[in-house]
């Protein structure tokens, strides 16, 4: 039976029991979640030794929509917090963020409170404490139109969000919007549009080193069918030099390849990362899982490598860059017959130029939306998993090494 609320939650006993498939001395988890309704999409930020997490539950669904949860473990992912309702009123919460620097801690979220009368908006909420206690959440957005998907970096005292808008929609389509505070979340400045073309732009990402700010999506200006030709879904990426005042925008990532679908971005010192599905080889292998790589600060970018193929279809990889290391987790076909959709884990050594074999992380049912963050030589992965559906609904499972 899961726990309510504000009930100890006694991970430690489901981690000892949750079945790892590889390197099983050193990777360890279990199930997040603890209550027997659905909880899905989460999202994972690490500081040190203290690891943040937040989802989408649905424990209120009946009454109130789906509420914003958060759970921190302050020892690397041996032990768990009492899980918090991030947002108190009773409008449907969903996609969350959450990013973290040092102690402060932002959590945004879709917000649909007034839907009735300015569509969907996006709220943020920030501790100094490193999560134990929580500031009064903040509107970001009021514009008469939908705001969704938000997405959260930090840096110093800078925090930047970006988010899905639809003010445009009646000449142009969904835009990449920004905004920026410099002050730790306490006050805002004004947005900006980040997207200027009048076709489709989605799925953004976001990562923040220094003054510098990536964010990264797909553009639809190319679209075209069937993939595997010279033209489709491109990645596009902006670039802040000054911490987000400024921006350069409308890049187009150096690719040969077309169809290129949840690209996600990190960066560590001058290196930058843009991982990205990619179906230019749709024939022989479905979609394939690439990357690209900058080391002055997305000013110039390297040769696309293919970090793994497979027959069956590899999608919605997630990208974390600690040092040398870069990390990748993504959602896998290949034992899709037998055993579901399974989470893959693959580490690059040297900047990313050297790839380690991939890691299999679960074993039945279905798992998906996988996210991941790092700090010095740990890796933390949580994702949506579907192996005690019957009984407990969607859970949220953590693991770690």
């Amino acid at each position: 039976m899961k726990h309510g609320w504000f009930l100890p939650v006694t991970l430690l006993i489901i981690f000892a029991s949750y079945p790892l498939l590889a390197h099983a001395t050193t990777w360890f988890g279990g199930d997040l979640s603890v209550d027997p309704h659905d909880q899905s999409g989460p999202r994972i930020a690490v500081s040190g030794k203290t690891v943040h997490v937040v989802w989408e539950d649905d424990r209120s669904v009946a009454g109130n929509g789906r509420d914003i949860v958060y759970i921190r473990s302050t020892d690397g992912g041996e032990s768990w917090k009492d899980p918090v309702k991030v947002a108190d009123n009773v409008g449907d919460q969903q996609d969350p963020d959450v990013a973290v620097y040092g102690d402060q801690v932002y959590i945004v979220w879709e917000d649909k409170r007034n839907y009735a009368t300015t569509g969907s908006d996006i709220y943020i909420r920030r501790s100094e404490d490193g999560g134990a206690t929580w500031q009064a959440e903040q509107q970001l957005t009021s514009e008469a139109a939908n705001q969704w998907d938000p997405k959260v970096a930090a840096t110093s005292d800078y925090v930047h969000v970006t988010w899905l808008d639809e003010r445009n929609m009646a000449t142009a389509n969904y835009d990449v919007y920004y905004r920026r505070s410099s002050t730790s979340g306490r006050s805002w400045e004004e947005e900006q549009r980040l997207t200027l073309n009048s076709a489709i732009q989605w799925r953004q990402s976001i990562a923040a080193y220094g003054e510098y700010v990536y964010v990264a999506y797909e553009d639809y200006r190319d679209w075209h069918y069937p993939p595997g030709s010279s033209k489709g879904v491109i990645t596009y990426y902006a670039r802040s030099t000054d911490g987000g005042l400024s921006w350069s925008k409308e890049n187009k990532i150096p690719t040969k390849g077309a169809w290129q679908f949840y690209a996600d971005v990190a960066a560590s010192d001058n290196h930058v990362y843009i991982t990205y599905m990619d179906g230019r080889n749709f024939s022989k292998s479905k979609s394939d899982i690439w990357l690209l790589r900058s080391e002055d600060c997305g000013k110039t970018w390297s040769n696309e490598t293919m970090i793994i193929s497979d027959p069956n279809m590899q999608e919605s990889p997630k990208i974390a860059a600690t040092d040398q290391q870069v990390h990748i987790v993504w959602q896998d076909y290949r034992n899709m017959n037998t055993a579901g959709m399974d989470i893959y884990y693959m580490q690059g050594n040297q900047y990313g130029t050297d790839w380690e074999e991939p890691v299999r992380l679960t074993q039945d049912q279905w798992q998906y939306q996988p996210t991941i963050a790092a700090s010095g030589e740990r890796v933390h992965i949580v994702w949506t998993d579907e192996q005690l559906l019957a009984t407990n609904g969607q859970d949220v499972f953590y693991i770690t090494r």
